[in-house]
């Protein structure tokens, strides 16, 4: 129990998701994809992302507050800055032509 706790402390100071954290950790093996970071920078933010408050006394005691955000927010987010619902960076036309070009002509070096 006692690592259990700790690994959610953890989730909690880096701002993740017990889902959002293993997404990221398959993204890991694809080096070349831009990933959505879903954290914040600091912990007190997170730590306020998480629980909906940054006083360590609330954070400890029950209650029935609203968390700051729903998910929905992180959805539209996503989208408007191009990424897909995996949180992987999806490219423009122009960046996939680019990218077929950069391929290409390395094909015909080697």
């Amino acid at each position: 129990m006692f690592a259990f706790t700790l690994w959610n402390w953890y989730l909690a100071f880096v701002g993740y998701s017990t889902i959002e954290f293993w997404g990221s950790m398959m993204q890991e093996a694809e080096p070349n994809k831009v990933k959505f970071e879903y954290g914040f920078k600091t912990i007190y933010d997170n730590l306020y992302k998480t629980f909906g408050t940054n006083k360590i006394f609330r954070i400890f005691s029950p209650s029935m507050r609203n968390v700051p955000f729903t998910g929905l927010e992180w959805a539209f987010q996503l989208h408007d800055e191009g990424f897909d619902r995996s949180g992987v960076k999806l490219l423009t036309d122009i960046e996939m032509r680019s990218l077929n070009d950069e391929e290409s002509l390395a094909e015909q070096i080697a």
